[in-house]
C-alpha cells in the first residue's frame, strides 16, 4: 500500500485513554463497527455507488466508512489495482498469454509467465548420452577399477575400493599405454563395437546390439553385473579344472609325456 501520505490514516489514531479521543475522534465499543450494512453481507449503497470498506481516511467514529482513495492502490505485484475516485474497486485485467512466449500482464505477472513459458518450451531429455571416457576417467572410475580387477587381473575375490583400486588403476594404464584422450584409446573404439545380446538388458529375446550404441544408464549397469558375474564363473571353473589336472599329476605314476597324451585322449 502507498502509504500514510498517500492515502490517509491507515491505523487507528486514538484509544480510549487518550485525550483526543473525543468527539468525532471518540471510538468506544458500541461506535466500533458503525456503519456496517445491515441485513448480512449484502452491499450497502451511498446513493448510486457502493459502499467501499476500509480502514483509511478515518475521520468518523467508525473504522468502517464510505469514501475516496486520493492515489492509485496497487496490491499483489501490480495485480490488484483500485484506479478511481469512487465506486467499485475491481482487479485489473487478468494475465493473458499473447503468443508462443508472451503475456500481456502488469509487469511482475508477466516476467513471471513468460520464465515459466520459455522453462516450458525447453527440450528436456529423459535419456543420458554415452560420453566416451579420457583414461583418467577410467582410472578413477570405481566401475572400470572393478572391471580391471576382475578381467584384467583375473582376480576372484570381490573387488575392495580400498585394498584394490591402486592395482586396478595401474592395470588400466598399463594396457592402454598411458594414453591422455579417448580417441587414443583403441580398447575404447573396440568396446564401441562390441555386440551385447538383446536378451541380457532388454525384453528382446534374440540378435544384438553394439554396447557403443547403448545409451540408457539402467541398460548399461544391467550389462556390467552380467558379464562380472560371467567371468568370476569362468575363472572359477578354470582354477577348478586347474587344481584337478595337478592332483592327476601329482598322483600320476607316469611321465608328463605319457599324461599329457591321456588328457588329450579324454578332451577327444
Amino acid at each position: 500500500v502507498q502509504g500514510r501520505a498517500g492515502l490517509g490514516n491507515c491505523r487507528l489514531e486514538a484509544v480510549v485513554s487518550d485525550a483526543e479521543n473525543t468527539g468525532n475522534n471518540k471510538l468506544v465499543a458500541d461506535s466500533l463497527y458503525y456503519g456496517l450494512p445491515t441485513g448480512g453481507p449484502e452491499l450497502s449503497q451511498t446513493g448510486t455507488t457502493v459502499d467501499n470498506c476500509a480502514l483509511t481516511a478515518h475521520t468518523g467514529n467508525t473504522i468502517l466508512k464510505t469514501q475516496n482513495l486520493r492515489v492509485d492502490l496497487k496490491l499483489a505485484g501490480d495485480y490488484i489495482t483500485v484506479n478511481q475516485g469512487a465506486g467499485d474497486a475491481k482487479a485489473a485485467a487478468k494475465p493473458a498469454k499473447g503468443g508462443d512466449d508472451t503475456y500481456t500482464a502488469p509487469p511482475l505477472y508477466k516476467a513471471a509467465g513468460e520464465a515459466l513459458l520459455k522453462l516450458a518450451a525447453a527440450p528436456l531429455s529423459a535419456s543420458a548420452s554415452l560420453k566416451p571416457p579420457s583414461l583418467a576417467d577410467l582410472t578413477s572410475s570405481n566401475a572400470a577399477c572393478r572391471l580391471s580387477h576382475t578381467w584384467l587381473l583375473n582376480k576372484t575375490k570381490p573387488y575392495d575400493k580400498s585394498q584394490h583400486q591402486q592395482a586396478a588403476a595401474q592395470k588400466i594404464r598399463k594396457e592402454l599405454k598411458d594414453a591422455k584422450d579417448s580417441g587414443a584409446i583403441g580398447a575404447w573404439t573396440a568396446l564401441q563395437d562390441f555386440d551385447i545380446p538383446n536378451a541380457i538388458f532388454s525384453d528382446r529375446s534374440s540378435g544384438n546390439t553394439k554396447i557403443g550404441t547403448i545409451s540408457d544408464p539402467q541398460q548399461l549397469l544391467t550389462i556390467l553385473p552380467y558379464y562380472q558375474v560371467r567371468k568370476t564363473t569362468e575363472l572359477t571353473s578354470l582354477r577348478g579344472e586347474f587344481a584337478r589336472l595337478r592332483n592327476t599329476i601329482a598322483q600320476d605314476p607316469s611321465g608328463p609325456e605319457q599324461l599329457c597324451n591321456k588328457i588329450e585322449e579324454q578332451q577327444k
